[in-house]
């Protein structure tokens, strides 16, 4: 079903292209989450994985692998610093 952020236009269908470029509407964002206590810090083999999964390197494997679609960019805050690293 072709969507559009307006009922003006454009309108695009869901296909890989429009996912990963994020022109199609409902598909820029994918939560995540992880299960921990909150305070406690999260398994250092979970904080590898999501470290990996979000570098360069991780995601030039995702695009590779041509199954999943690449992340958007970590948002930063004011000091720089992406949430990843409260981690």
């Amino acid at each position: 079903m072709a969507l559009a952020r307006t009922a003006a236009g454009p309108y695009y269908a869901a296909t890989k292209d429009t996912l990963i470029d994020r022109q199609y509407p409902w598909g820029d964002h994918s939560p995540c989450e992880i299960d921990r206590v909150p305070g406690q810090p999260v398994d250092p083999k979970v904080k590898e994985f999501l470290l990996y999964i979000l570098s360069r390197e991780g995601q030039e494997d995702i695009v590779r692998d041509g199954k999943y679609l690449p992340c958007n960019p970590m948002p930063q805050s004011e000091n720089g610093r992406s949430s990843i690293d409260d981690l």
